[in-house]
């Protein structure tokens, strides 16, 4: 993700203009990207945490299954 703007320097000497960066840093955008990359760290561990509780579950269910005995009517 680009973090960087062209400026624009419409109203600027141009002995002035030549010294100037060509991009300079958008805090707006380097605030977004941080955020973003926090969002995606916690779903992450969200989706881990739900993935592990999900397969200890399911391994519960199959060995109640295992030891219950079978039901005749």
């Amino acid at each position: 993700m680009e973090t960087t703007v062209a400026p624009d320097y419409a109203n600027i000497d141009t002995e002035v203009a030549i010294n100037l960066p060509e991009k300079v840093p958008n805090i707006e955008l380097i605030a977004n990207k941080i955020n973003l990359t926090i969002l995606g760290g916690f779903l992450i561990i969200i989706g881990l945490q739900l993935s592990l509780v999900s397969n200890n579950t399911i391994s519960e269910i199959k060995q109640q299954w295992k030891h219950e005995p079978s039901k005749s009517i």
